[in-house]
């Protein structure tokens, strides 16, 4: 059995966009959690950094995010995100040893 895949993506919003990419973002995480291969799908808002929220994701294995990455949802999720100033950084993780 293959580990775990970890992705965490961080996103840079305006005060004038936060609530319309809270939005987007919240209905991305409904949608993706019931993936077939999706583990977790957490949305944080920063305390420290108003303007930014973390989300979280676990994984079954690539196949799971590959098929979540072509999803009606994630493309959906882009559009939303093209219309305003957020920023969006994403990076698949693993767990240092």
């Amino acid at each position: 059995m293959t580990n775990p895949l970890t992705v965490f993506a961080i996103l840079e919003i305006s005060e004038v966009d936060m609530a319309h990419v809270q939005g987007a973002v919240s209905e991305l995480a409904r949608q993706s959690i019931s993936e077939p291969g999706c583990i977790r799908y957490d949305v944080f808002h920063s305390l420290k950094e108003p303007v930014r929220l973390i989300i979280h994701e676990v994984w079954t294995d690539d196949s799971a995010i590959e098929v979540h990455r072509r999803s009606l949802h994630m493309a959906e999720f882009k559009a939303a995100l093209n219309r305003t100033t957020a920023r969006l950084w994403a990076s698949q993780c693993q767990l240092l040893d």
